[in-house]
């Protein structure tokens, strides 16, 4: 039976976006706790959280791009696994918002997220 050392791998995974990456200068952000006031029909805003995370930032390769689910202006992000990613969460990189994310890849050999591939939409 093969045994899969997590712990080894994020370990891994967590040095590399350090060395290649952006550092801790992707931040994810996230709105929790809005709602809508049933009277009014207004929306209340929720509280914003931040995530730092270690990442890189790809162009996808021209044989990837098909113009109807990758399209040429996309980009890879590729983060650490720290942090969960939502499909609503916001990507701000040095301080600019990056994109949509379009799509969420995690990479989870043992079962939790050792890193996630994010399409963002441009």
């Amino acid at each position: 039976m093969a045994f899969f050392d997590y712990a080894k791998t994020a370990a891994m995974a967590q040095r590399l976006l350090d060395r290649f990456g952006h550092g801790n200068r992707i931040a994810i952000e996230r709105e929790v706790g809005g709602s809508q006031d049933p009277v009014t029909g207004e929306t209340v805003a929720g509280t914003r959280q931040m995530f730092l995370v270690s990442g890189v930032v790809e162009n996808y390769d021209v044989k990837e791009i098909d113009g109807t689910r990758i399209l040429t202006n996309d980009r890879k992000l590729i983060i650490d696994g720290t942090v969960e990613v939502l499909m609503t969460d916001k990507i701000i990189i040095d301080g600019e918002p990056l994109g949509v994310i379009v799509n969420i890849a995690p990479a989870a050999p043992a079962g939790k997220a050792v890193i996630y591939t994010l399409q963002v939409r441009v």
